[in-house]
């Protein structure tokens, strides 16, 4: 499904107090929402998104205090119903000659509800000067929506909406009254069916004095059609040649290690086992790495989906076993989205096959060949025990992943070498988000991974 703009809603801007925002008009079910933030404040100031809904909870895709300013991003699918969210800022001085402050939304369509933030690039300050930037560019890939956010500590006449790589259109351009007044500007551009390099990007400004600045650009995510992008649907199944039973990535006291962890390679009936009493706080980390992908994953393959299949049964008395952890590993850390449905998942107490994610769910990152194909990839489960029950016998007879890709017919491989579209390569600093989505009928909320580009 294309993206599409939908509108942005009013502005506000203040000099006295915290502004609220207001939703775009024409705004429906699924729409993807960004909530821009910036004032003047650069020094020890902050700001806070407060929501009144109980319907869904917004993720805060970046909030950076700069030389320039402070500028911050919050996104949310919108749900019939929710409410305008407010703001909480702290040392914001107040009235004439105060750090100002300018809010707005603006929403889209078409935007994948599950992965909607394909990355944001490095927010870029500027010294004073007329115009605002250069702002960091980003490697923009097929059909993917790419905005580009500017602060000023100053306001101006008009900005030119920007040129060059897309067709860019101007979402807004505000500025404040109250001396030394600041100004925010935004455009955004839908990028074609080829990956396409985006230099850096300088707005410029008309009228208004020398200022510091502060930009950064955010790319949005298509949704997921069956078809993928200009493919057929094709999967590939991984299976794990080194499985341990480690404490690495959680807190180690009370956990119980998993006895025989290499036979849950295979379903054959041979089972890694752990023996849990109530007291304990559950088993260590039973994890799969080296994996191997049959068949091979395409080099020209775009990943779309990713499966996590565990066999698992509970040989206790009270099928009470559970697990509190199934999620992605890459060499030293958690990666991506916690899938574990907890303790009202209980285990059966008969081997079977139980299947987290989908053909069309990246589990919250940005999944590529690089990650996959790398031997420190892999998954890690963790099982914990009903404390009102007997105890529990937790076994994996076992696990192993599948892949969803789409072929691109030739076309270029979308895993970008410098780790822009791949942020979870080495040397990115990942920042835990929260994002909501429904899975198996239950709303649950999901952990949201990225990093900026270095």
């Amino acid at each position: 499904m294309a993206i599409t703009y939908v509108a942005a809603g009013a502005a506000n801007t203040s000099v006295v107090d915290d502004p609220a925002f207001a939703f775009p008009v024409g705004i429906t079910d699924d729409d993807f929402v960004l909530a821009a933030f910036y004032s003047r404040e650069n020094t020890d100031g902050t700001v806070h998104l407060v929501d009144p809904s109980v319907t869904q909870i917004w993720t805060r895709i970046l909030n950076v205090r700069t030389a320039g300013g402070l500028i911050a991003v919050w996104g949310k699918r919108y749900v019939t119903g929710d409410t305008e969210p407010t703001i909480v800022t702290t040392n914001h001085t107040r009235g004439f000659n105060g750090d100002d402050i300018i809010v707005q939304m603006a929403a889209w369509r078409g935007v994948n509800t599950s992965n909607p933030i394909a990355q944001v690039g490095t927010v870029s300050a500027n010294a004073s000067a007329a115009d605002i930037g250069p702002i960091a560019g980003i490697t923009a890939f097929p059909n993917n929506a790419v905005i580009v956010l500017a602060g000023k500590m100053g306001s101006w006449t008009s900005v030119a909406t920007l040129s060059g790589d897309l067709t860019y259109t101007e979402i807004s351009d505000l500025t404040t009254t109250g001396e030394p007044d600041a100004g925010m500007v935004w455009d955004y551009g839908i990028n074609g069916a080829s990956a396409t390099e985006i230099t850096d990007k300088t707005f410029t400004v008309t009228g208004g004095a020398l200022a510091p600045g502060v930009g950064v650009m955010i790319e949005l995510n298509e949704a997921a059609t069956q078809s993928g992008i200009g493919g057929t649907i094709a999967s590939s199944t991984g299976t794990f040649g080194t499985l341990v039973t480690t404490t690495e990535g959680i807190d180690a006291q009370g956990t119980v290690a998993w006895t025989a962890p290499t036979d849950a390679a295979s379903s054959n009936d041979l089972r890694a086992t752990s023996i849990l009493t109530v007291v304990d706080a559950g088993t260590e980390v039973l994890r799969g790495t080296n994996t191997t992908w049959s068949p091979a994953i395409p080099a020209n393959a775009q990943i779309v989906g990713l499966e996590a299949i565990v066999e698992r049964s509970d040989a206790g008395t009270g099928d009470t076993a559970y697990f509190s952890v199934v999620q992605l590993w890459y060499n030293s850390d958690w990666l991506g989205e916690d899938k574990a449905l907890g303790i009202d998942d209980r285990f059966p107490p008969i081997d079977a096959d139980e299947t987290f994610g989908s053909d069309g769910d990246g589990w919250g990152i940005n999944l590529s060949i690089d990650i996959l194909e790398n031997s420190g990839f892999g998954l890690g489960i963790r099982c914990g025990v009903d404390p009102t029950g007997d105890g529990a016998n937790p076994r994996i007879d076992f696990m192993r992943l599948k892949v969803y890709y789409v072929q691109q017919g030739g076309g270029p491989t979308f895993s970008d070498p410098d780790g822009r579209r791949n942020p979870n390569l080495p040397g990115g600093t990942a920042n835990v988000q929260r994002w909501p989505y429904h899975h198996r009928g239950l709303e649950r909320k999901r952990r949201w991974i990225y990093a900026p580009r270095r």
